[in-house]
């Protein structure tokens, strides 16, 4: 596989870099990779040695796991399980802990951001089927933890690995969660879904998840301009076809039991009778304490949450993305040729076309 293939687009390595000549950019498939100043480059290697890819970082074991839902039941409708991030954002708030999870902003940008109000933790809940540019707020999190100070990230697999390696050492002031994924699409292909709907002008907010659950919902200010289900929305159904995730998603070295983070949280699926508690919703959340540090720090979340202790193994079994990474489409291949040159919409249909033409010859 190729540097190109491989990259998660972490940025660790464009953050890491003492002379800035890495920068982060949108290649032909509008992903971002690293795109290196080569009269500025002094060949230090540090790009190489800090990216996950290269050096994988450390990878616990998990040691306990709860099925779980936030006692606010709110949670449970923004939330896309049973809210248990958001409850360890609102933790966070309540203890003076620097925490930072992710949004799409007004130009529907999915970033990375330091939680500063409860509105920031209701933005943050519901998942969002595209990639953040998480390397933006690692500079400022190295400065809270030299300062002594604890801080708390939020992330995919792969962005928790990045932070990891750019911070080169393990501080007892970071506590990382990494969810359990099912791959990562460029966010630009959002933006192109909403031109082709001729919403990029009006949509002021999108949620896949969460109040409008298994849908495509896109606000202007408080009103509702589109909302469209999984099985019809053409991103929606192309997400979960496993069609247009990074090229990197399809071989995920993360996709296993063993994660990179202090806790893992994701859907508990397969979730069998509780013993202690009753079921307080459809979608419980899947909580995985993998260090000793997560477990200490989980202690002060409990409190907000029902939660009753389940087997690792049944919350890792009814999870496919704890095994193995998501079979790719064979669309995707034919969409990552037509992309650069007719677009999203035309490619996914394309895509399509071109695998139907081929089941026609050999028939």
């Amino acid at each position: 596989m190729s540097i190109t293939q491989s990259c998660t687009g972490c940025g660790a390595c464009a953050v890491i870099c003492p002379q800035k000549c890495i920068q982060m950019k949108e290649n032909i498939l509008g992903e971002y990779t690293p795109h290196i100043n080569e009269a500025s480059c002094v060949r230090c290697g540090l790009c190489k040695k800090t990216c996950p890819q290269n050096n994988q970082p450390d990878l616990y074991t998990p040691q306990l796991c709860y099925a779980a839902w936030s006692e606010n039941s709110e949670d449970w409708i923004f939330s896309s399980s049973g809210g248990v991030g958001a409850c360890i954002l609102r933790f966070c708030l309540k203890n003076g802990i620097s925490a930072y999870s992710c949004d799409y902003d007004y130009k529907i940008n999915l970033r990375h951001f330091r939680i500063q109000s409860i509105e920031d933790v209701r933005r943050a809940q519901s998942s969002k089927y595209s990639q953040s540019n998480s390397f933006l707020v690692f500079e400022e999190i190295k400065k809270i933890l030299n300062a002594g100070e604890q801080a708390v990230f939020i992330g995919t697999p792969c962005q928790v690995a990045g932070l990891r390696k750019y911070l080169k050492k393990a501080y007892s002031g970071l506590i990382t969660v990494d969810l359990v994924c099912h791959g990562t699409p460029p966010t630009k292909y959002v933006r192109d879904h909403l031109s082709a709907l001729r919403l990029d002008k009006q949509a002021k907010k999108i949620r896949f998840r969460g109040e409008y659950d298994q849908c495509f919902t896109v606000w202007n200010d408080d009103s509702i301009v589109y909302k469209e289900a999984r099985t019809t929305d053409s991103f929606f159904k192309a997400f979960y076809a496993n069609e247009i995730s990074r090229e990197s998603c399809y071989s995920c070295q993360y996709a296993r039991a063993d994660r990179p983070g202090d806790i893992t949280i994701g859907d508990f699926w397969g979730l069998h009778d509780l013993k202690t508690i009753e079921r307080k919703s459809e979608r419980p959340s899947l909580v995985l304490l993998n260090t000793e540090k997560g477990k200490s720090f989980f202690e002060g979340v409990k409190p907000s949450l029902f939660y009753e202790e389940r087997n690792c193994q049944e919350g890792i079994a009814g999870n496919g993305r704890l095994k193995r990474p998501p079979g790719k489409n064979r669309l995707a291949k034919y969409f990552r040729a037509l992309y650069p040159v007719v677009g999203f919409e035309n490619a996914l249909s394309g895509s399509s076309l071109v695998v139907r033409v081929i089941n026609k010859v050999k028939k």
